[in-house]
């Protein structure tokens, strides 16, 4: 339970970081550059130091190594309390993403510490469900808090690492160190980098998806990742063994993990928006009509984990469960303006809980994948795999559903006699709407509105087709990698 209680504080803390933005940016002032960096900097941190962060738990021990995690977000979280700077706000989102990112990681890498082996599948789906209960608990407190100061929402992770700093001693056993010799610091420093490249720079092509700069960043991320990897085949004792990818089992779990991470990104960040902006419900609101996705999730990680202790093959758990959430995407085609709230739960349960069963799984493949010399390292790697399967989703996401809302806004208004200047005008003003919070100043409103509405119904229904097809091809990817070769005759 407390490793879970303590995963969930990564979860929790990008959650709260991306609830008290809107009212930051207007509280201090922030400018556009500092706001967009200030929306990724928690996800990026997390993503660039996972694997240095496995590597220092292995030398330094886990538990050791915890401890200077909650201290290291319990200061980044009261720095921004109680330092009224845009530039403390920042600074303060990206070095508690780093102490995120390593309880996360660290926690992940002690349940085989902890668990039986027999027991491994039961012990991470105990992780996984604990992770998100607590994590649900958290965003809800913080919908709550943001309505008082936003401010407060960065109290709720010292209290919970106040708590995780007096039971980590006295429930999770040491760890001695693994590894001797200095570390791959050239190494660490290529992936670190070509990691950060690559996912700021998705990141800023869902910003502008026409800016060279960001393609730059990808590009240039992805050079150094290669260079990364020619590097290390050649070192004697890397920080990740790079030879690991031929094996047909772990490459399974890293294209499981980037495509079903990418699928989940649809329902998150899409029946958020719908909620919100179709359905115009509060944040509070919006936050609670997605309890049900979420919780599913952790009964998936139980039941799942318990096959897995039980003798289901990880293969099987993926397939079967990514075929059920394509299914939950395909049953949210229906989903527009008018439907009821019912109507799109059984859809949102569905992908819940197949994306979330599958990954139990994912996680069970990398741990029996990591080696005794690089455990620390690989197991990490679970963490910067689901960010940068998640960031190609908010990406796929984002553009997609604002390409083909914008695009069906002013061909609704053209089709209703409004001439192509005053729909791209009425365009403009429906953006600053979303940024500001405020009414968007434009004449029929409620017709604008209404056309907005049904041109996002479409968005929204080619983003969960596009989902579903992405879990077949999980599915697909599991049963081909993962199936046993037989002996060629003599």
């Amino acid at each position: 339970m407390l490793l879970g209680w303590v995963a969930a504080m990564m979860s929790t803390g990008v959650c709260l970081s991306a609830v008290s933005l809107p009212s930051a940016t207007a509280d201090l002032g922030l400018s556009s550059l500092v706001r967009s960096a200030s929306a990724a900097s928690t996800s990026l941190a997390i993503a660039a130091t996972a694997v240095a962060a496995g590597v220092a738990a292995d030398r330094l021990g886990r538990r050791r190594i915890l401890q200077w995690s909650y201290l290291l977000a319990a200061v980044a979280c009261l720095a921004i309390v109680l330092i009224p700077s845009g530039m403390v706000y920042l600074a303060g989102n990206f070095v508690a993403g780093v102490a995120f990112g390593v309880m996360l990681t660290a926690t992940y890498a002690l349940v085989k510490v902890v668990a039986p082996p027999a027991c491994l599948g039961k012990a991470l789906g105990l992780w996984g469900m604990y992770s998100i209960v607590f994590a649900t608990a958290g965003s809800i407190a913080g919908g709550m808090l943001a309505d008082v100061d936003w401010r407060w929402l960065f109290l709720v992770v010292p209290a919970m690492c106040a708590l995780s700093a007096l039971l980590t001693p006295r429930l999770l056993p040491r760890t001695p160190p693994i590894g001797s010799g200095p570390v791959d610091m050239p190494g660490l420093a290529l992936i670190g980098l070509g990691l950060a490249a690559v996912i700021s720079g998705l990141l800023a092509v869902g910003s502008a998806p026409g800016s060279i700069l960001a393609w730059a960043l990808v590009a240039g991320g992805v050079l150094l990742l290669v260079t990364w990897a020619l590097v290390e085949l050649r070192r004697r004792t890397p920080a990740f063994p790079v030879r690991l990818f031929r094996s047909r089992p772990f490459m399974a779990a890293v294209l499981v993990g980037i495509f079903v991470n990418a699928a989940y990104a649809a329902p998150v960040l899409g029946l958020s928006a719908y909620l919100q902006y179709v359905k115009q419900d509060s944040v509070l609101a919006a936050t609670l009509g997605l309890q049900p996705f979420y919780l599913v999730g952790a009964v998936a990680w139980l039941v799942a984990g318990r096959r897995l202790s039980a003798g289901t093959p990880p293969r099987r758990v993926i397939v079967l469960n990514a075929l059920v959430a394509a299914v939950g995407f395909v049953a949210l085609l229906p989903v527009g303006q008018s439907s009821p709230y019912w109507v799109i739960l059984p859809g949102s349960l569905l992908i819940g809980y197949g994306v979330n069963a599958a990954l139990t799984a994912q996680a069970q493949l990398i741990v029996d994948a990591a080696p005794a010399d690089a455990y620390g390292a690989v197991t990490s790697s679970r963490l910067t795999i689901g960010q940068l399967g998640y960031s190609l989703g908010m990406i796929l996401t984002t553009v997609l559903i604002g390409r083909l809302t914008a695009s069906g806004i002013v061909a609704g208004l053209t089709a209703e006699g409004v001439s192509s200047q005053d729909a791209y005008t009425t365009l403009s003003a429906l953006n600053a709407s979303l940024l500001s919070g405020q009414p968007p100043a434009v004449e029929g409103l409620p017709g604008v509105l209404k056309v907005a509405a049904s041109a996002f119904d479409t968005a929204f229904g080619v983003r969960m087709l596009i989902g579903a097809a992405v879990m077949v091809v999980t599915a697909t990817v599991a049963w081909l990698l993962m199936r046993e070769r037989r002996p060629r005759a003599s």
